[in-house]
Parts: C-alpha cells; structure tokens; sequence
C-alpha cells in the first residue's frame, strides 16, 4: 500500500464518522417529530392533505400537479401540526406525566431546553413555508392561536378554547386549499362549511369531564351538564347532512348523493355512541369518529365538481 493510501484513510473515516454522526441526528429527529405528532395526526395532517386534494379535483387542474399539492400538504400540516404539539406538551409536561407517560417529555427522550428549540426552529419554517407557498396570512393566524393556546389560564373557560378550535380549522382549511390552488367563492362555502363542523366540537371535552373538574377547567360539558352537550350535540349533527343536501340541492349527482349518504351515516353513528355509550374510553373513541366524519366532509368539493 501505499504512502497516499495510508494518509487517505484516516480523513475517509473521518468523513465517514461525520456522515453517520449526522444521519444519526438527522434520524433522531424525525423520530422525535413522529412521537409528538403521531397521536394528532387525524386532526390536522390527513384532514389538510383530503381538502388539499379535494380542491385540486374542485378546480380541474392537472393530473401532473396532484403530487405538489400532496407534497406541500405533508410538509406544511407536519410543521402546522408539530407548531401546535411542541408547544402543547410544553406547557403541559406535569399533566403529562399522571396522563400521557407516553409522550416524549414525560418518557425523558428529550428536554424541556431541547423542545424549546425545536419549537423556534418549527415556528420559523412554518413561517417560511407559508410565505414561499402563499399562505402567510393563514400561517400566522395558526401562530397567534397557538400562542393564545398555551395560556392555560384563559383555555380552562369554554367561550374561549372553543372558539380558538373553530378559528384554528379555518386557518387549516384556508391553507389547504390555497396550496392546492385560488380561493374562489365555492372554495368559501367548503372552508366556512368545515370551518362550522367544529361549532359542535365540544364531542372533544366529554371524554376529559372527571379530569376537567378535578382541575377546575370549565369547558361547557362541566358547566351545562355532560347529557345536555351530549344531546345538543347529537341533534346538530344530524342537521349537518340535512344542511348540506339542502346547499348543494341545485347540483346534486350520483356522487354528490354518496358522499351525502355515508356522510349521514357518519353523523347518525357518531349521535347513537355519543346518546348511548358514555363512558371516557368511549366518549374518546366517539371524538375519534366525530373526526373522520370532519374529514369525509371535507371530501365534499371532490364529488360535487
């Protein structure tokens, strides 16, 4: 071998160590955003992908752009999302711990400092990305809402965490549909329509009324009393397929009447557990339904076209 080769090995393997060091990392940290997202996924990055998609089939553009539209979804609603997480279990790591032990915090896989980090980091590519996609507007509101969501002093009161839940979709669905393509008046109804879904979506605070009182939070299933939310709740639901039927009645096709038809089927499902099966585990399984209702309805521009 020789003199060359000999001095050559020693940088390759420095080389070498320095990839696999950064792969490593690189690595870690996807599996970190994967353990604070995975568990909130349905309720911002498959809903803001179908609605994506949805409008891209609402307004007839080319097969070949389906793939950016899914591309800039999935990395938009993943920093959308990890915004909203990071901050969430920082506020709420001691609640965590007796609650969630599952999560990242709470199971010592990184520290407070560590997450305060990759917060400003996540908050500053979302910005970026809003401003090069031409959704800022949209992005910074799901800034200012998160921001107002880590005041556990003013997300204990109903009037307040509600109506940020409502603000928060309809930041979701603008954006969705503003990476896909323009914001046109029947992009309006859809957004304001699933934007409305969440006037009812106090189905979330039933499954948390025993620990909301001990803490003192007053969501409105704790202030009126869990069987009137439930059925309240259960009414409105019922409505949506009515209200939409009665929306969409000068264009209704074949399509348009399935995606009606399993729509009602969802909301009446999601009536009977929440009127019929009461308990915690069901009431959060019930939640997890009254979501994938949300996202079928956001399907909606794809069969009315």
């Amino acid at each position: 071998m020789t003199d060359d080769g000999l001095v050559g090995q020693p940088r390759y393997r420095a080389r070498s160590e320095v990839l696999r060091r950064w792969w490593c990392g690189l690595w870690r940290e996807v599996v970190l955003s994967w353990r604070f997202n995975v568990v909130d996924l349905s309720a911002a990055v498959v809903p803001g992908g179908l609605f994506a998609v949805a409008a891209w089939r609402s307004l007839h553009l080319p097969a070949s752009d389906l793939a950016w539209v899914l591309g800039r979804s999935l990395v938009y609603f993943w920093l959308f999302l990890s915004v909203h997480t990071l901050s969430n279990q920082l506020v709420g790591v001691e609640e965590d711990r007796a609650n969630k032990p599952y999560r990242p915090l709470p199971r010592g896989l990184v520290t407070v400092r560590g997450t305060t980090h990759r917060l400003v980091v996540v908050v500053v590519l979302f910005l970026l990305a809003g401003q090069i996609w031409g959704v800022l507007p949209w992005t910074v509101l799901w800034v200012v809402l998160v921001g107002v969501r880590t005041y556990e002093n003013l997300m204990r009161w109903w009037f307040v965490k509600n109506p940020a839940i409502v603000a928060g979709a309809f930041a979701l669905l603008g954006a969705a549909w503003k990476l896909a393509g323009p914001l046109t008046p029947a992009a309006w109804y859809w957004v304001v329509a699933g934007t409305a879904y969440w006037l009812i979506g106090f189905v979330e605070d039933l499954r948390d009324v025993p620990g909301d009182t001990t803490v003192g939070r007053r969501t409105l299933p704790v202030v009126l009393g869990a069987p009137v939310v439930r059925g309240a709740v259960g009414v409105a639901l019922v409505l949506v397929p009515c209200a939409t039927l009665w929306a969409l009645e000068p264009n209704i096709t074949a399509p348009v009447l399935i995606w009606l038809s399993v729509l009602a089927l969802g909301c009446v499902l999601v009536t009977a557990r929440l009127w019929v099966l009461r308990s915690p585990r069901q009431d959060a399984l019930t939640y997890q339904l009254y979501c994938c209702v949300w996202c079928w309805l956001l399907c909606g521009p794809a069969f009315s076209v």
